[in-house]
């Protein structure tokens, strides 16, 4: 997944440094609260569904 085409992860997260290397798992899903509802496992950025049980976020 291409991190910088998603919107809620712009330049201004990472200060200067944009995207320097390749985040597999951004810090920022925990901080925004991206877990899902149901089983409550960490999903990237801009998924419709969770990896984990699949339902709909």
């Amino acid at each position: 997944m291409k991190y910088e085409e998603t919107p809620q992860y712009g330049t201004g997260y990472y200060g200067n440094q944009p995207y320097q290397q390749p985040y597999q798992q951004p810090p920022q899903q925990y901080q925004q609260g991206s877990t899902c509802r149901s089983c409550g496992a960490a999903y990237e950025p801009g998924a419709q569904y969770c990896p984990k049980c699949g339902n709909r976020i």
